[in-house]
């Protein structure tokens, strides 16, 4: 994003008291220069209103953040992820088959299904889609 930050949480009433916990997996968090602050990068995760810190971020790809925020033990941080195209105007999240965030996910909460509605695998990728080889139909030519 080329917002001042990709992750924002808020405790919108008030009523917030610290046990809080926001949980990030399986994303890819793609930062950029802050589009009214061109001589910044996106920072990764803001708290307004949130007593201590509610994030619990793990198992993720981050990169073109400000200050190399790499928050989780397992997350892969600063490699391109491997998109089909990152370029916000023709934005396209499927992976490509070099991508580092195949199966590099965690398998417990992650969804059963990615956003074309296709199943996950036993070891999950990282964003919104799973990665699959692309398979070649060969049909037998039928002459009349």
């Amino acid at each position: 994003g080329e917002g001042d930050c990709l992750v924002l949480g808020e405790c919108a009433d008030g009523s917030c008291n610290g046990s809080e916990d926001l949980v990030l997996r399986n994303n890819i968090l793609l930062g950029a220069t802050d589009f009214l602050q061109p001589d910044e990068l996106t920072c990764l995760l803001w708290a307004e209103g949130l007593p201590g810190d509610p994030f619990d971020g793990d198992y993720n790809l981050v990169t073109g953040v400000k200050d190399d925020a790499c928050p989780g033990a397992h997350d892969l941080c600063g490699e391109p992820p491997g998109l089909v195209n990152p370029a916000l105007d023709a934005f396209d999240a499927h992976l490509l088959p070099t991508s580092p965030a195949i199966d590099a996910g965690a398998a417990t909460g992650a969804p059963a299904t990615d956003f074309d509605n296709l199943p996950r695998d036993a070891a999950p990728d990282l964003g919104a889609y799973e990665w699959r080889a692309a398979h070649r139909a060969y049909l037998p030519q039928i002459v009349r």
